[in-house]
């Protein structure tokens, strides 16, 4: 498809471009147009119908209340209560008490024709029902389902249920005899749940749109179809339906695409549903859409024609420009001729055969100036080299003179004193250190550093008078790695220098290696005074910004190594200090982990 298109003329792409603009501009017009149509009406109808079911439910809960209220009289009746207290009895007493209660039943139903059945229920077993069943009811686990479910306080229990095959709504309240106030029975009555549909009787619906009512359980307690009176809904509606009082959402029912809106009942905890087809909802946009549709359809059309005209006019002008191009990518640079005319085409000529004046001076001074430039870099990283060389090496020769100094002063003195081989060994000792020192090597292993260091300590025993405990723990493989020359003895004259004060006979010096992953980690470790938290944050900055100068407590040492460390290995090595008071300090040296061959 790519290499297609760049097979284009400038007339096939610009005229491709427009199109795409053209159409894809509309085409977002239209859609954006019938979205946003669609969508406010669908805002508008989920108020209109959420008013609708809104109002639907309270004519229920009120219908519903309405029946409570019509089992009052039964309830406060004095041979209601009397029936419930009473044992078994037979005869004449049986037959009245009977009568008056079911022709109290009676009236009930001549003025409520809805109701189906009511029951009376006592905890001795005994019952009476507005209207015998046919063949045998099974009162005692109708009797024992009922106590389960109702409340004790007295609140009525509403739910749906079937009976003799069919469905009806059941209204449940706990009654009391006239002798305690613990409840002694159960007075139920079963509704039609067809006479619900009085409460939205006078709403107009479209023929396939109606209104059903589920149960929290998910069972459907009314559907205009008798078919589905009874069972569960199904199940991607029961989920849309669970967690929520009132939503609306979209849904399939008998292979149509329905729009759902629930409102959930604070009374009786069913939920009213009323479902109206998508076509129906969406309606009204039809012609909308088709006139959006016709008229995009005639402005592509009339702008394409016209995009076609103006691309003419902007090509044929180039194609001239063109041809009179052609030597010049052969590399003769000529120079086109120029129309007359101030338009945009003849400026273009103009500016071209500048540039192409313009572009042979260019070149020749692009190719000089390069030349001069790539001198200029060689010669700046020449400069650089040497730089690094030099400060490198000044690094390397600040050996501290306090060091020299205090050393020489004790030799005198042994010498002045005393003849004994304490002087040989100073002597010896002072003459490896020098030689070591002028070893023209930038690292060096670890063993030879340590034998430095062994030689420095020497000295240093002389000096102070005491023997300086030292020790090393590192691995013989170790002790072939390279480190920066001259870098542990610093550290070691740092822990004597600064760490104890004075040497003591407590005094200890241990020197530590390992390696994690491809770094060395040397660790030189006293167990001097160390120094408190606010004087090591000090000493870090300073180290961090390589602000340790001479006149520092912890003098060149510290910042020597740190420098030449970097130097050698790059900015992620060098060194840490950790330290605590009165308990010692670390000073830690990192490196790369290299075996010296």
């Amino acid at each position: 498809m790519k290499f297609w298109f760049l097979r284009l003329n400038l007339f096939q792409r610009l005229l491709i471009y427009f199109s795409l603009i053209i159409i894809s501009s509309l085409v977002l017009v239209t859609v954006t147009t019938y979205i946003k149509a669609s969508s406010t009406i669908e805002n508008q109808v989920s108020v209109y119908l959420e008013q609708i079911v809104n109002n639907v439910n309270l004519q229920i809960d009120e219908y519903l209340k309405n029946y409570e209220l019509a089992t009052l009289p039964l309830i406060t009746s004095q041979e209601v209560r009397k029936f419930l207290d009473r044992g078994a009895i037979s005869g004449y007493e049986s037959f009245v008490e009977y009568s008056e209660i079911r022709d109290s039943m009676d009236g009930v139903i001549t003025e409520r024709p809805e109701i189906e059945q009511i029951y009376l229920m006592g905890e001795t077993g005994r019952y009476i029902m507005s209207n015998e069943p046919r063949g045998t009811f099974p009162v005692a686990e109708f009797y024992q389902d009922l106590n389960e479910r109702t409340p004790n306080d007295g609140k009525i229990l509403i739910y749906p249920r079937i009976n003799q095959n069919k469905l009806v709504i059941t209204m449940a309240r706990k009654i009391r005899g006239t002798k305690t106030f613990e409840p002694k029975g159960i007075i139920a009555v079963d509704l039609k749940p067809s006479y619900l549909t009085r409460s939205w009787g006078e709403i107009k619906l479209d023929e396939n749109s109606f209104f059903m009512i589920v149960g929290d359980d998910g069972q459907i307690i009314y559907h205009p179809d008798d078919e589905y009176m009874g069972k569960e809904i199904k199940q991607s509606i029961k989920n849309r339906l669970a967690n929520k009082s009132e939503n609306n959402f979209y849904e399939k029912w008998k292979d149509e695409k329905f729009f759902f809106h629930f409102n959930t009942s604070s009374y009786t905890g069913w939920k009213v549903v009323l479902a109206v087809p998508r076509v129906t909802l969406f309606e009204p946009i039809s012609v909308v859409r088709t006139t959006v549709y016709i008229s995009g359809a005639i402005a592509i059309i009339l702008a394409l024609f016209l995009a076609q005209h103006f691309i003419r006019k902007i090509v044929t002008p180039i194609r001239m420009i063109e041809r009179t191009m052609k030597n010049v990518e052969k590399g003769n640079w000529e120079l086109a001729p120029e129309p007359s005319g101030n338009d945009e085409i003849s400026s273009l000529v103009q500016n071209y055969n500048k540039m192409v004046k313009r572009l042979a001076s260019l070149i020749d001074q692009v190719y000089k100036a390069e030349l001069e430039n790539q001198k200029g870099q060689i010669m700046l990283q020449k400069r650089e080299l040497e730089k690094q060389k030099v400060e490198f090496q000044a690094l390397q020769s600040q050996i501290n003179p306090h060091f020299l100094y205090n050393t020489l002063g004790a030799i005198n003195s042994y010498a002045i004193l005393k003849e004994d081989d304490e002087i040989s060994e100073m002597t010896e000792a002072l003459a490896n250190m020098f030689r070591y020192s002028l070893q023209n090597l930038e690292v060096v292993k670890i063993e030879d550093e340590l034998l430095h260091v062994k030689d420095f300590l020497l000295i240093q025993e002389h000096r102070w008078q005491k023997k300086i405990p030292f020790s090393t723990e590192i691995d013989s493989q170790l002790l072939q790695a390279e480190i920066v020359k001259l870098s542990l003895q610093p550290l070691v004259e740092n822990a004597i220098e600064h760490g104890f004060q004075p040497v003591t006979d407590e005094s200890k010096i241990t020197i530590r290696g390992k390696v994690k992953g491809d770094i060395l980690f040397l660790s030189v470790e006293d167990n001097g005074i160390g120094m408190n938290h606010s004087r090591l944050l000090e000493l870090r900055n300073k180290l961090k910004n390589e602000q340790l100068h001479l006149n520092t407590d912890h003098g060149i040492g510290l910042s020597n190594v740190a420098k030449r460390t970097k130097l050698l290995f790059g900015n992620d090595y060098g060194i840490e200090i950790f330290s605590e008071h009165n308990k010692g300090t670390t000073i830690r040296m990192a490196v790369p982990y290299r075996l010296k061959g």
